[in-house]
């Protein structure tokens, strides 16, 4: 049987203590010897208490999770990785054979430039398909892409534009690694939902909001030491 501690946190603490006083507070003021104006002072002391009790629990519930939120959300520092940056873009999603040649040499573009900075080992999804659609299997590519992303440090999201691609997927996947992750986007409101509140909600998430392609490459290059681990 699990053994179940009636004190275990600040909370229950708190309570139980207002709960003790609350009941020889009912006690006195049963009691028959107060006069009107004792009875008055005791029940406002109540009503007070109680109220400190409620507004206390919710501070403290609210301290607690935040410590949560901001304590389990990194990868270990002392694994070994193989990468020091995974770039993730959409591919197959792509359907047009322009464009996914144009954010193909963007993604190539990017990695020359973390190079010319220090950032010698890139994982570039790009090297992994062909822009004439000639991909590898899905169970090839799967193991491929996931095998690089537990040996890689940080996560570099592109996404120029609202598609369904298997890039959100590797968001995921990063995100649940404890990856630093750095989102890309003109417009937050290309994210799926719930991923544009990641960058207030986790500590280790970035969300950059850029112009063109080489306005976010000079931000990335500028400012790589607050986004990058």
């Amino acid at each position: 049987m699990k053994n179940v501690k009636l004190f275990d946190s600040p909370i229950k603490v708190l309570g139980g203590s207002i709960i003790l006083v609350e009941a020889i507070l009912t006690i006195i003021l049963t009691g028959g010897n107060l006069v009107e104006k004792q009875k008055s002072w005791i029940v406002i002391g109540m009503i007070v208490s109680l109220f400190l009790t409620i507004i206390g629990a919710v501070v403290m519930h609210w301290i607690n999770n935040k410590t949560k939120i901001s304590n389990v959300t990194f990868d270990s520092d002392d694994k070994h990785y193989d990468f020091e940056i995974f770039i993730s873009f959409p591919i197959a999603g792509v359907k047009d054979k322009k464009e996914r040649e144009e954010v193909n040499e963007f993604a190539n573009k990017l990695e020359i430039s973390l190079k010319n900075i220090g950032y010698r080992k890139i994982f570039n999804a790009s090297l992994h398909f062909s822009n004439n659609h000639d991909h590898q299997p899905p169970r090839v590519a799967c193991e491929t892409d996931f095998g690089a992303l537990d040996k890689s440090k940080n996560f570099l999201l592109l996404y120029p534009e609202k598609i369904a691609t298997s890039a959100l997927i590797e968001l995921g996947y990063a995100l649940g690694g404890q990856k630093k992750i750095i989102m890309c986007s003109p417009s937050i409101h290309n994210l799926p939902f719930l991923a544009r509140g990641l960058g207030e909600a986790y500590r280790n998430v970035s969300f950059l909001e850029y112009e063109d392609n080489d306005h976010l490459i000079d931000m990335l290059t500028q400012n790589h030491k607050s986004y990058f681990r």
